[in-house]
């Protein structure tokens, strides 16, 4: 599934506590939760004895399908995305063209 619009990112930085560079699931996977069970898998195991909220993880600059991924793990379309100067900022909503 396509979807399109911008991205928006607000200019202030705000503190990430982990980076998620890249995360991939071939198209013949996708849809099965590979990619929850992975993040799922650094949040739990990034801190021994506790485990990372969603919220926690910024993502790297999302393409579409990672911006959805983003959104729907987060449970909140204005989640964590770090530039590439390693700064962490907040995704603004979508906005759709």
């Amino acid at each position: 599934m396509e979807l399109g619009g911008a991205i928006f990112c607000e200019d202030k930085a705000v503190a990430g506590v982990c980076g998620i560079q890249a995360i991939w699931v071939t198209p013949s996977n996708r849809r099965k939760h590979i990619a929850v069970h992975m993040l799922d898998a650094v949040r739990k195991s990034f801190c021994a004895g506790s485990a990372l909220e969603r919220t926690q993880l910024a993502f790297s600059q999302p393409t579409s399908s990672g911006k959805a991924l983003g959104s729907s793990y987060t449970g909140t379309g204005s989640f964590l995305v770090y530039k590439a100067d390693k700064t962490v900022v907040k995704k603004k909503e979508l906005i759709n063209p």
